[in-house]
């Protein structure tokens, strides 16, 4: 069995999805929209049973903060 790992959604990253998903809207859709936010939560899922796939942070420099892009 595969260990899952957690991933914390800070407050800026909320707030980033709230604007990802208006601004996505008012260009072109509400379905675009949920369906570009359900790809972001799906690969934030995937990157909590392998991180080590994602490349690390190079702000923090630290093993423990990864990133992928959507």
């Amino acid at each position: 069995m595969r260990r899952k790992y957690s991933v914390i959604w800070n407050n800026t990253a909320k707030d980033d999805l709230c604007h990802i998903f208006s601004y996505i809207m008012f260009r072109s859709s509400e379905k675009r929209a949920q369906y570009v936010l359900q790809g972001i939560n799906d690969a934030v899922y995937r990157a909590a049973f392998m991180p080590q796939k994602h490349a690390v942070e190079p702000w923090y420099n630290l093993q423990n903060i990864r990133f992928t892009i959507k």
